[in-house]
This record gives C-alpha cells, sequence and structure tokens, in this order.
C-alpha cells in the first residue's frame, strides 16, 4: 500500500470500476536528472477510452496558491503528451481532468469550483464530495453475499464499515 491513503483510496476505486489504472507517472524529463511533473492518477476506460487524471492533495495553501500551483504543476499536460502515456492517438482520447482537495473553501463553494474549472481546466471536488462517491458505489454490497476483493483493501473495509452500521 502506498502512503498517502486518498491516492490509494483514488486508485482502489477506479481499478474496482474496471478502468486500467497508472499512478504517480513522471513526465518531462530534465537534462540534470528528475521531472518537471509526476501526474498522480490516469485512469482510462476501456468502454469509451474517457481517460482521468487525478491529482489529490492535502495542502494549506491559500486559495489563490492552490488555483496556480494546479494550473501551473499538475493540469498543464498536452493532449498529446496523454496520448503518449497511454500508447492512443491524441484524437481517440476524451480527457477529464479532477482535483480531490481537503482544503476546498466553504464560503462560496459553488463559485470556487467553477473558478477552479475555468482557471486549471479541472472538476474540483472536496474529500467528502469523493468519499460519497466511493460510498455510493459499495453501499448496497452486502459483504457476506458480494465482497469487495482483498486486493482493495481500503475500499473494502469501507464496505465492512457501512454493512456494520446496518447491524
Amino acid at each position: 500500500m502506498y502512503e498517502n491513503f486518498l491516492e490509494e483510496l483514488i486508485y482502489e476505486y477506479f481499478e474496482f470500476k474496471n478502468f486500467f489504472v497508472k499512478r504517480n507517472i513522471k513526465l518531462r524529463k530534465r537534462t540534470r536528472g528528475g521531472y518537471d511533473r509526476e501526474i498522480d492518477i490516469l485512469a482510462l476506460c476501456p468502454r469509451n477510452n474517457h481517460l482521468y487524471h487525478i491529482e489529490s492533495s492535502f495542502a494549506a495553501d491559500s486559495w489563490e496558491q492552490t488555483i496556480l500551483n494546479f494550473k501551473n504543476k499538475k493540469f498543464d499536460i498536452t493532449q498529446e503528451e496523454y496520448a503518449n502515456l497511454i500508447g492512443l492517438s491524441a484524437d481517440k482520447i476524451k480527457i477529464f481532468k479532477v482535483a480531490i482537495l481537503l482544503n476546498v473553501p466553504k464560503k462560496n463553494r459553488k463559485q470556487k469550483k467553477e473558478d477552479f474549472k475555468i482557471k486549471t481546466g479541472a472538476k474540483l471536488l472536496s474529500i467528502g464530495e469523493f468519499m460519497r462517491i466511493v460510498k455510493h458505489s459499495i453501499k448496497f454490497r452486502e459483504p457476506l453475499k458480494k465482497a469487495v476483493p482483498e486486493k482493495y483493501p481500503l475500499l473494502r473495509t469501507i464496505q465492512f464499515l457501512l454493512f456494520s452500521e446496518k447491524l
């Protein structure tokens, strides 16, 4: 398991949903070593070639700094770079960019999310919103009849917690 539980949960969720998933992808190699970019999660839906670029963050930066960081360091990847990463031509994929953040301001949240989308090109979710998506996807799976596979320990834990609330 990875050290960042949120990245691990995102990875488990998309793989559980039958996406092809890669994580911590290094991009734009520097001449003196290292890389300029790292993508947290890329998830490809094989049914429709929808590619999800997901970034997660617990950063406590100011809202303005958060937007700048995501605009200039996370979501500035080109369509061709995405295509090269997954081995498909750029015109065959549709890209969805998503940021999952702890620090989503509650005041004027709807407007902040719209501004984030305009400035970064990415949909913004709070961790709470993402957790509700995860919860909804597994809440009807009774563990005794349809357990989440063991290879998804975080999803399985959530499933058992949801089930135990019914007891």
